[in-house]
């Protein structure tokens, strides 16, 4: 038996509606459309900042968690200017 977390996909789950998106995150949709990523704060409510991003049609995020909002718009920008 593995001890790590598998990484998993949820996009087949969102699209037939067996998981939702936070609404923290479905608040940020037009600027992930616009600008390809976006900062939102943490689902545990412990003041730390998630990064998000877009390509095309797929939604990812977080991987990580920031200090501050700022640093984590810091890391979308280098993300985008790195594709």
């Amino acid at each position: 038996m593995q001890n790590h977390r598998e990484g998993r996909c949820g996009t087949p789950l969102v699209m037939c509606g067996q998981l939702t998106l936070r609404p923290e995150v479905e608040a940020v949709e037009p600027v992930l459309e616009t600008q390809g990523y976006a900062a939102v704060p943490s689902w545990r409510h412990d003041g730390r900042w998630e990064l998000w991003t877009r390509e095309g049609n797929i939604t990812s995020g977080p991987s990580e968690t920031f200090a501050s909002r700022g640093d984590a718009l810091t890391a979308g920008r280098l993300w985008r200017d790195a594709r």
